[in-house]
């Protein structure tokens, strides 16, 4: 299209200056052709091992505002473009030569290489993006002497790879994911009652006397913000900023931009809630130690660590909001679709239903009924996860490596798309486009190809938490409530690849379902 367009230009019937000018845009043309055809046509000819390039017109810019517009079609687009093997191939992002990985089996040998493949570069940019410190990344990244650790570290580990022990703790079913499970709980037996939830940000209002119309996308984000702020900061982060949520998800509505390290001059929207929320835990973090107990135990003991080698209480906010900000990005939207789907689909209303009932017979709620023994509702977990899931898995590639039999090129990046990923119909049948539990209930092992939670030894360790905490809140609301659309014709959410995000797709505007909930009789 460009080429055509210069073409026309360039063999229009000029005069004078206009002479010259075509003279300018012929060369221009040429030296772009030649360029294209080296690049695209040449090269690949001479390095067969390599994988292919997908072509583009402007260098410099690559497929960037492809990739800004929508993500998804431009990897599908260049997916299709190399006859749709789903060999390892390139991708040039503005500076950035990325290659798309979306075998499975290319996947995991990605995941199994530690040596040659690093995600540590990206978790230290996103960090000095935010705004912390040289010296607090520097010191989170290197190597700790294991006699002067406050907790055991017998190999020395850095205190980022020691955070992310931390968290295996915390939230593996063998370790303390029991004591933020009833954390979390306690704090829905107390939200989740009608009086509550109208008092609940914006997202729900009283109807009558006993119901309660809920806009089902803002409610999600609202009560998961809350809950787990809860758990990581405790109650007394609400009398240093009550509208500590409401802040969150107007930084998070932004948060994409921190992918691309957008400059802070363009991306304001995201900068100026950031900075009120580092403001609020820095406060907390001031607070004394005791005022500050009340939160899970993941938070005292990094909280100790970061202390010990120095780190300021900013940079340790900044952290910590890292923490809190990643374990919102799969959880709420999660309880979203799921619901959204029980809602469209009345049969799987009444067998979820019915299968998690048991768990409600005793004062205590069986919380490993629901989590172990509730198949429908846990295939329909993985099945939002699988459908919903929109965000990549990223490496950077240290030395030459072979991947899918390709060699990928030591300074390049490796992009493992997860949408890409779940809808490979050679792993999840042909019908991989459409939404269907039935896939897992016949075949639970289908869930070892999910993607949503990352793999490999940078795999979230919050998994566990956030499938039993949405499957655990939509339990609680199918329990408690009757849930009805107030109108029976509103379409099924509309999904929006337009807009990049962290964790699942969001939806297009105004497509945020309206529901009605009546408390049901004990």
């Amino acid at each position: 299209m460009l080429s055509h367009q210069l073409q026309e230009w360039a063999l229009r019937p000029m005069s004078g200056g206009m002479h010259s000018a075509g003279i300018i845009a012929t060369a221009v043309l040429g030296v772009l052709l030649l360029w294209r055809m080296v690049r695209f046509t040449v090269y690949p000819a001479l390095h067969p091992s390599e994988p292919k390039e997908y072509p583009y017109w402007l260098p410099g810019f690559g497929h960037l505002g492809s990739f800004l517009s929508n993500a998804q079609t431009l990897l599908t687009r260049s997916r299709i473009y190399f006859g749709n093997t789903r060999e390892p191939y390139a991708l040039t992002i503005s500076k950035f030569t990325f290659y798309i990985i979306t075998r499975s089996e290319d996947v995991q040998a990605t995941y199994r290489n530690t040596a040659t493949l690093s995600f540590d570069i990206f978790g230290q940019e996103i960090l000095r993006y935010l705004g912390v410190s040289q010296n607090a990344v520097s010191r989170m990244y290197s190597r700790s002497d294991p006699v002067d650790a406050l907790h055991p570290n017998p190999s020395g580990k850095s205190l980022a790879r020691m955070s992310r022990d931390f968290h295996i703790y915390q939230l593996y079913p063998s370790n303390r994911l029991g004591d933020i499970s009833r954390r979390f709980h306690d704090f829905l037996d107390v939200k989740l009652t009608v009086s509550n939830l109208a008092s609940v940000g914006r997202s729900c209002s009283r109807v009558g006397e006993h119901d309660i119309l809920m806009n089902l996308y803002r409610w999600s984000d609202e009560m998961l913000a809350e809950s787990i702020a809860d758990c990581y900061f405790g109650p007394s982060l609400r009398t240093i900023a009550p509208d500590f949520v409401k802040v969150y998800l107007e930084f998070s509505e932004h948060s994409w931009r921190a992918l691309f390290l957008v400059p802070e001059v363009l991306g304001k929207k995201m900068f100026q809630p950031l900075k009120q929320l580092v403001d609020t835990v820095e406060k907390w973090f001031d607070l004394p130690i005791e005022s500050r107990k009340d939160t899970v135990w993941y938070t005292t003991a990094i909280e100790a660590e970061m202390r010990h080698v120095g780190i300021s209480n900013r940079d340790m906010a900044i952290m910590l909001l890292t923490i809190y900000w990643g374990a919102n990005t799969n959880t709420s939207r999660g309880v979203f679709w799921t619901l959204s789907h029980v809602l469209f689909d009345a049969k799987l209303r009444d067998s979820i239903l019915t299968e998690i009932t048991p768990a409600f017979a005793k004062d205590d709620l069986d919380f490993e009924h629901i989590y172990e023994r509730s198949p429908i509702l846990r295939a329909t977990w993985n099945e939002v996860l699988r459908t919903a899931s929109y965000s990549s898995s990223v490496r950077l590639v240290m030395e030459d490596t072979i991947i899918g039999g390709k060699t990928l090129r030591k300074g390049n990046r490796i992009m493992m798309p997860y949408r890409q990923m779940h809808f490979d119909e050679s792993v999840f049948g042909t019908d991989a486009h459409e939404f269907n539990i039935e896939r897992f209930l016949k075949n639970p092992a289908l869930k070892r190809n999910i993607m949503a939670f990352g793999g490999g030894a940078t795999q979230c360790p919050g998994r566990h938490f956030s499938a039993q905490a949405a499957m655990v809140l939509v339990a609680e609301m199918l329990h408690r409530f009757e849930m009805r659309l107030e109108d029976q014709n509103q379409p099924f959410p509309l999904i929006d690849e337009t807009r990049p995000v962290l964790g699942m797709i969001d939806i297009k505007k105004d497509t945020d379902l309206r529901v009605l909930l009546t408390p049901r009789k004990k």
